[in-house]
């Protein structure tokens, strides 16, 4: 039987600033690597670098997800990530299944930050104005993980894409908060 692909993909977006003149709003997507949950309860991380060139502030959040596949999403700005794998498991709380079908680490390994949560079919949230918080050159933020937290496995050969849009402001913000 051949993988099928679900289109209730859980998405979030991030608003961030980048420091310079021209004020800008984008969109960009955290994508979750084609996963397959093969046990309940389990935690799947992936990592996003962030462009250490510029500075920018994440200034919202737009999910695209259901309870239905996901139980909740943590999004982690980290200054190192909890390893290099595409995709990792990261349920620390979780139990240790027998089977290693991801290797086991943190979200983080150096400077853990929880940017966003998202559960039980939550809207899209979008900072006040003149808040936001601060990623890529000059922060401890070098990296964005994005972590899914599956309660129930996937029946059949059910392959999972989640994502998480994030778009960024070019404008510094008044109010960073320092995440």
């Amino acid at each position: 039987m051949a993988p099928v692909h679900m289109f209730h993909i859980p998405v979030i977006c991030l608003l961030i600033l980048v420091e310079s003149i021209e004020c800008q709003l984008k969109k960009f997507p955290l994508l979750m690597p084609n996963v397959y949950p093969d046990r309940d309860e389990l935690y799947l991380c992936t990592p996003v670098r962030v462009v250490d060139e510029k500075s920018f502030y994440i200034v919202g959040f737009e999910p695209n997800a259901t309870m239905n596949v996901a139980h909740h999403i943590l999004l982690f700005g980290c200054t190192t990530p909890g390893t290099t794998d595409e995709v990792w498991d990261c349920g620390e709380m979780a139990k240790s299944g027998t089977e290693k079908k991801y290797k086991r680490a943190s979200p983080c390994a150096s400077g853990n930050h929880v940017l966003y949560a998202w559960a039980r079919n939550a809207k899209t949230l979008e900072l006040p104005e003149d808040v936001g918080f601060q990623v890529g050159k000059g922060t401890s933020i070098q990296y964005i993980v994005l972590q899914i937290h599956y309660s129930k496995k996937f029946e059949g050969e059910t392959i999972f894409h989640a994502i998480l849009h994030y778009g960024h402001l070019r404008k510094s913000k008044t109010n960073d908060q320092g995440a």
